[in-house]
């Protein structure tokens, strides 16, 4: 059967365009330019094995903020990323629990957040880490680009052809496979699909391969470590607790006492290596009045706070922490086991036998349970 050139065209065309569409498919079908909204709307109709993990943009403000506004938690957990290892499987009701880490990340933004919040928004607990960077001058200015949260300004994305070209270059080295992209249902964007990196239902981070690698804690912590050495960015010294701190978490004190929140603030574990370093700067002696000093302002209104900064407070080692200053689930736990131990009203909400079970029982010294 011969063909004219005109239909050897035609045939040419579709095979580019099948072609196209086997390369692009996985790109657009993976969820990774998805908006907020969309993966807010998705995630309701998905189970626990739910992980949404971007690789191309930062939308988790937004995602956040999407998500509580269904959920509308008893059980509030803000902060940074040292927020997100507080499990909803922790608490008696998970379904009344949600993690908003990473909706705000500055202690301002924090506060501006919850003044912001609709009224049905506003928890009847709220759980908030305390950054150790929010207590030093360069900490705080270093956060002000982060002070209004982002879920307050529009979603902000990237075009669809940049994003295309970015993922297309990052395949040819090899940085994935398309198959990873096409399967697993119930993973959306990039990271979750490839690494098992990604929020789960509750707000929390699930850090697959790490959780799969056979790096030693040690390994993980050693990363970061010199950052802390020479006190860079976040991990900036100071010798006093910050003045303008002190007034930003009175008024967060005014406004939980206005609206009849009950505040429980920490200061997260750094790794038991980064504290030896710690111990040997001459700039740190905020550190010391965190608790003193803004601890007990927070005790005299009637709040909870807890300082965590030292990881033998808690008998963690290198071996409880994903990285030098991110404790895993595990180390999490054994914090929410120790505010139990000291009368936390958080026993309202937590049932202690099974927070104890999840530790007896965990995987390893970094998983309590596989896909929590």
């Amino acid at each position: 059967m011969m063909f004219t050139e005109n239909q050897k065209g035609v045939f040419r065309l579709l095979i580019f365009v099948l072609v196209l569409l086997i390369l692009v498919l996985p790109f657009l079908t993976c969820g990774e330019l998805l908006r907020a909204a969309s993966v807010a709307q998705i995630q309701q109709h998905m189970g626990k094995e739910f992980l949404y993990g971007t690789a191309y943009s930062n939308n988790y403000s937004h995602y956040k903020y999407q998500v509580l506004k269904q959920r509308k938690p008893k059980i509030l957990a803000m902060g940074d990323s040292r927020t997100l290892q507080i499990k909803g499987d922790f608490f008696k009701h998970p379904e009344n629990f949600y993690n908003a880490g990473m909706l705000t990340v500055s202690l301002d933004a924090n506060i501006n957040a919850l003044l912001n919040f609709p009224k049905e928004l506003l928890p009847q607990t709220l759980i908030l880490c305390m950054d150790q960077s929010f207590f030093t001058q360069k900490g705080v200015e270093d956060q002000r680009y982060f002070d209004e949260p982002s879920f307050l300004k529009k979603e902000d994305y990237q075009s669809f052809n940049i994003l295309i070209r970015r993922m297309a270059d990052d395949r040819r080295k090899d940085k994935f496979h398309f198959w990873n992209l096409l399967w697993q249902p119930n993973k959306i964007g990039v990271l979750a699909k490839t690494k098992g990196f990604g929020f789960k239902q509750d707000g929390s981070y699930y850090y697959g391969d790490v959780y799969q690698s056979e790096k030693t804690g040690a390994e993980r912590t050693a990363v970061d470590l010199d950052r802390i050495r020479k006190g860079e960015g976040w991990f900036a010294g100071g010798e006093h607790v910050y003045s303008k701190t002190v007034e930003r978490v009175q008024a967060l004190i005014d406004f939980c006492k206005s609206n009849k929140i009950h505040l429980i603030a920490y200061t997260p574990p750094f790794s038991q290596s980064a504290m030896q370093i710690y111990k040997t700067r001459k700039d740190v002696g905020f550190l010391k009045e965190i608790d003193p000093v803004v601890g007990q302002m927070i005790r005299n209104a009637g709040f909870e706070f807890y300082d965590y900064t030292d990881p033998s407070k808690l008998s963690l080692t290198d071996e409880n922490f994903i990285d030098a200053f991110h404790g895993s689930d595990v180390a999490y736990c054994l914090m929410l086991r120790d505010m139990l131990h000291k009368n936390s009203k958080t026993s309202q909400y937590i049932d202690a036998a099974k927070l104890e079970k999840l530790y007896q029982n965990r995987v390893s010294e970094i998983v309590l349970e596989v896909g929590m």
